[in-house]
């Protein structure tokens, strides 16, 4: 099974202190950098989701009508932190998204249009309640096994529990599974 890790919109608006729309949780930018250092070669594949607004338009869209300006292109906010760029592999995919939901996205990125039923995605990013839970929800419609890194993933309002408990009804979710990362025995 080939692994494939997806860290969805861990962008400075999102988990600074500072930030537009923040889970405040600065500390996550360091733990996924300390994951990947780690972890990195188990995957044959890292995406990574880059929220992505424009401030000239932002107003019109559907976000816009519910939050506040964020991830504003080429603002420090849009921004990956700086200890997660470093740990990137060059060969990462960024996947620019206008939505909360990557797959509304699919036809602009082929690595979404590939086959998914012999592939374990890994999640871990923010917000867990909507873009993770979007991103999380596609995978499993189009076959992967999921792993939530519920350390490594943070909610606006509610947590990986929930969000799992929320989706027991779903028919695949014999393929989803939350764990700690630092509980993760990567190779198994």
């Amino acid at each position: 099974m080939n692994n494939i890790l997806v860290l969805v919109d861990i962008q400075n608006d999102f988990i600074q202190k500072d930030g537009k729309l923040t889970v405040n949780e600065p500390q996550l930018a360091q733990n996924v950098a300390r994951f990947l250092k780690k972890h990195k070669s188990f995957f044959s594949q890292i995406i990574i989701t880059c929220d992505t607004h424009f401030a000239e338009t932002y107003a019109q869209t559907c976000e816009g009508k519910t939050f506040p300006p964020h991830c504003i292109y080429q603002t420090k906010g849009w921004q990956y932190p700086q200890a997660i760029q470093q740990e990137l592999p060059s060969d990462t995919v960024v996947l620019y998204k206008g939505t909360t939901d990557v797959w509304q996205e699919v036809s602009q990125y082929d690595v979404l249009q590939q086959n998914f039923t012999d592939k374990h995605i890994y999640l871990a990013g923010v917000c867990t309640d909507i873009c993770v839970e979007q991103a999380m929800l596609g995978f499993l419609e189009r076959g992967a096994k999921v792993t939530l890194l519920s350390d490594l993933t943070k909610g606006l309002n509610e947590q990986t529990p929930q969000v799992i408990q929320r989706h027991q009804a779903f028919a695949n979710l014999k393929r989803l599974n939350a764990t700690h990362s630092t509980q993760l025995t990567l190779g198994e």
